[in-house]
């Protein structure tokens, strides 16, 4: 899969100097609001205004968690964006925040941007059913069945029974990755398989098709 690149322009943050002192102000984080694992996107954070001589460093931080750095980028006096590039891993999914200080010299206050939600897409595969009963059993007992997956995250499932999708019914409840059939009858009986499914975008989304498990539902 090829990389993809996001292009976000990013906050703003000044300098203020009042009465021979120096205040950062607020920074703003921007950037992509979801990514594929993996994937390599951009991250910004501008500052403007600078008054002073001194350089600024960016970091970018998940918010209210200061013991792993996630980027850096020092800001020298005549520039004014800090670009984290980064290589999504499933950590980075949460609230990120961009924190501004004077590069050695902790007598200034750093200043932290708003939160920025970002989500990671981890495609889904290895769907495989687990039964947690028998495959053969009478008339009237239930049926229970789900569906684990290899990799994969914010994902959704639907049952097939013979190829054809299976929907609520008084007798068939689905939910998270389970089929529950209460009061099974000999029409309950056939090959059964999930689909695991997760979107990236509202516009890619990544399948994953477990074997056909077989249930014989006796009259």
């Amino acid at each position: 899969m090829f990389p993809f690149i996001y292009l976000v322009i990013l906050g703003l943050c000044c300098c203020t100097k009042e009465s021979n002192e120096v205040q950062l102000d607020r920074p703003r984080l921007n950037g992509p609001s979801v990514a594929v694992l993996n994937d390599v996107v951009d991250f910004y954070c501008e500052i403007l205004n600078l008054e002073n001589n001194e350089t600024i460093l960016l970091n970018l931080f998940r918010k209210d968690d200061r013991t792993e750095v996630l980027g850096d980028y020092p800001i020298k006096p005549g520039q004014e964006i800090g670009v984290f590039p980064r290589e999504i891993k499933d950590v980075y999914e949460g609230y990120l925040e961009c924190v501004a200080s004077i590069q050695n010299n902790t007598e200034i206050n750093a200043t932290v941007s708003q939160p920025h939600f970002f989500k990671v897409v981890e495609p889904v595969k290895g769907a495989e059913i687990v039964n947690t009963g028998p495959t053969e059993f009478f008339e009237g007992n239930n049926l229970e069945l789900q569906c684990k997956v290899e990799a994969g995250n914010h994902v959704s499932y639907q049952w097939f029974l013979n190829g054809r999708l299976i929907t609520l019914s008084p007798f068939h409840w689905i939910g998270d990755n389970r089929l529950i059939i209460s009061r099974a009858s000999s029409k309950d009986s056939g090959s059964y398989m999930c689909q695991a499914k997760n979107v990236f975008n509202k516009t890619t989304v990544f399948f994953s098709n477990s074997s056909d498990v077989l249930i014989t539902v006796k009259g």
